[in-house]
C-alpha cells in the first residue's frame, strides 16, 4: 500500500523533468550566448586598448618627427594613426580586429556614442597634423595649433578610457550572469538526476509491491484450491462412509427379524423367570437384567435399522452421569477382573444432555470395550499405567453449548496410516474373530445423528484418545 501509494506521488516526474530539460536547454543557450558576449566584449576592450596605444604611439612619434623635421618619421606616426582609425571604425560599423576576429558594430547606445567622439578626435588628431606639417611655424611647441593638438589627445585619451572601463564592467557583469546560469543549470541537472533517481526507485517499488501481491494473490487462491479440495476429499470420505452404512443398514435389515424372535422369546422367559421369582431375591435381579440386556440388544438392531431407514429415534433430556454409570455396570466387573483401573471425573454442575440413552449408552460401551482391549494388549497383566481415564466438562462451540466427553487410555494406540479408516464399516485392527469393525462407524453416526461430534486422536505405542461433544439440553 504505501509503495502504490509512493507511486501515485511521483506520478507528476516524467512531467517535472521534461519541463526542467526544456528550460536547462534555454538556460544553456543563454550560457553560450553571454559566453559570446563576453568573447566579443574582450575582442572590443582590446581593440580599444590597441586604439589608444596606437594613438598614444601617433602623438608620441609625431611630436618627435616634427622636432627632429624628419619626414620619414612623420609618415611612420601617421601609419599608427591610420591603423587606429580603421580600429575605430570596426567599432562603429563591424569588421575583423587586429587579432583577425570579426567583430558586430557595437549595440550599446552609449558605446556607439563614446566611439563616435574616439573617431570623431581621432579625425580631428589627424587633420590638426597635418596642419602642422604644412605649416612648420605653426608646428612648434607652445603654440596654438599645439594646444589645441594636445587638448583633443587628452579628451581622446580620457573617452577611450571611459568606453574601455563601461565595456569591462559590462563583461563582468555578463561574467557574473554566466555564473548564475551556470549555477542553475547545475542545480537543475542535479534535480533532474535526483527525481528520475527517486522516479526509478518509486517505479521499482512499486512493481515489488504488485509483484507481491500478486504473489499473496497466488497464495490465497492455492490455499482456496487447496481448502476446496480437502473438503471434497472429506466430502468424498463421507459419501463412501455413508454408502458403508447404508450397507450395514441394509444388513441389518435382513437380519434383523431373526435377531428379534429369539430376542423377545429371551425377555419372555425372563419376564416369566422374574415373576415366579421373590422380589428382591437373587433370581429376581438375574432375571429383571437378564429382561434389561434383550432389550438393550433390540435397540441395537433398531441402531442399525435407523441407517438404512434414516428414522430418528426420539430424543430426551437425560443426565450424562445416569448414563455412564448404566454403561459401566455392564462393564466393570470384567475391567476389574483384567485389572484396568478406571479413573472418573465428572463435575457437579454438568448440564444434562438432549439424547437417546440407549444409542448413547451404545456408544460408550463400544468405546469402553476399544479402551479395555488397546491395555490388555499393551498390559497383559496388572500395571499401574493400565488405566482408563474419563473425564465430562462444559464447552462452547459457536454460542452452542455442549458436554464434551473424554476417554484416555495408555495403550497400544493406532497407526497413524490407519487412523482416518477406523470408522469405516467393516474395518477392525483387531485380529479376525475378535472384531467385527461395526462399533465406532456406528458409534460416529449415533453422535452424528445427535447433532454432536466425534474425535479420535492417537500416538501408535503411546496412548488413544477419543472425544464426543453432544449437544446440551436447552
Amino acid at each position: 500500500m504505501k509503495g502504490n501509494h509512493l507511486c501515485r506521488q511521483w506520478y507528476w516526474m516524467p512531467t517535472a523533468v521534461f519541463l526542467l530539460g526544456v528550460i536547462s536547454m534555454v538556460l544553456l543557450f543563454g550560457l553560450r550566448s553571454i559566453a559570446e558576449k563576453q568573447r566579443m566584449a574582450f575582442e572590443e576592450v582590446d581593440d580599444i586598448m590597441d586604439i589608444q596605444l596606437r594613438t598614444a604611439n601617433f602623438h608620441l612619434w609625431f611630436e618627435e618627427a616634427l622636432a627632429n623635421g624628419s619626414s620619414m618619421d612623420v609618415s611612420k606616426a601617421f601609419e599608427d594613426l591610420d591603423k587606429a582609425m580603421r580600429f575605430s571604425d570596426v567599432l562603429l560599423y563591424g569588421g575583423k580586429s587586429e587579432n583577425g576576429t570579426v567583430l558586430v558594430p557595437m549595440n550599446d547606445p552609449d558605446f556607439l556614442w563614446l566611439a563616435g567622439k574616439i573617431r570623431t578626435h581621432l579625425d580631428t588628431l589627424k587633420e590638426l597634423a597635418l596642419g602642422r606639417v604644412r605649416n612648420r611655424e605653426l608646428a612648434r611647441t607652445g603654440s596654438v595649433p599645439d594646444d589645441r593638438f594636445n587638448a583633443v589627445f587628452r579628451e581622446f585619451q580620457r573617452d577611450g578610457r571611459e568606453l574601455e572601463f563601461a565595456v569591462e564592467k559590462e563583461r563582468i557583469n555578463d561574467q557574473a550572469e554566466k555564473k548564475r546560469l551556470y549555477f542553475a543549470i547545475l542545480f537543475i541537472w542535479a534535480f533532474i538526476i535526483l527525481a528520475s533517481i527517486l522516479g526509478l526507485y518509486s517505479r521499482e517499488l512499486g512493481r515489488r509491491r504488485a509483484e507481491q501481491a500478486m504473489n499473496r494473490a497466488y497464495e490465497e487462491m492455492e490455499q482456496r484450491v487447496q481448502s476446496r479440495t480437502s473438503e471434497m476429499l472429506a466430502l468424498q470420505t463421507e459419501t463412501l462412509r455413508a454408502a458403508h452404512l447404508a450397507s450395514i443398514g441394509k444388513l441389518a435389515a435382513g437380519v434383523a427379524h431373526e435377531i428379534n424372535n429369539p430376542i423377545s422369546g429371551i425377555i419372555n422367559y425372563a419376564k416369566i423367570l422374574s415373576n415366579k421369582s421373590e422380589q428382591g431375591s437373587v433370581e429376581n435381579d438375574v432375571a429383571e437384567r437378564i429382561a434389561k440386556e434383550g432389550r438393550r440388544i433390540a435397540g441395537i438392531v433398531r441402531s442399525l435399522l435407523s441407517f438404512a431407514r434414516d428414522r430418528k429415534e426420539e430424543k430426551m433430556s437425560v443426565r450424562l452421569e445416569d448414563i455412564l454409570r448404566e454403561s459401566l455396570t455392564l462393564t466393570e466387573s470384567q475391567i476389574k477382573k483384567e485389572g484396568v483401573r478406571l479413573r472418573i471425573d465428572l463435575p457437579p454442575d454438568l448440564p444434562d444432555i438432549m439424547a437417546n440413552p440407549q444409542q448413547i449408552q451404545q456408544v460408550f460401551m463400544n468405546i469402553i470395550n476399544n479402551a479395555q482391549y488397546a491395555l490388555n494388549q499393551k498390559y497383559p497383566g496388572e500395571h499401574e499405567d493400565k488405566v482408563l481415564d474419563v473425564t465430562c466438562e462444559k464447552i462452547t462451540t459457536g454460542e452452542v453449548p455442549f458436554v464434551r466427553i473424554a476417554f484416555h487410555d495408555n495403550g497400544i494406540g493406532i497407526a497413524p496410516d490407519v487412523l482416518d479408516k477406523i470408522m469405516h464399516p467393516f474395518f477392525s485392527t483387531k485380529p479376525n474373530g475378535e472384531g467385527a469393525g461395526l462399533g465406532l462407524s456406528i458409534s460416529h453416526g449415533i453422535v452424528a445423528d445427535h447433532g454432536g461430534r466425534l474425535a479420535v486422536t492417537s500416538v501408535q505405542g503411546e496412548h488413544t484418545r477419543v472425544l464426543i461433544d453432544l449437544p446440551a439440553a436447552g
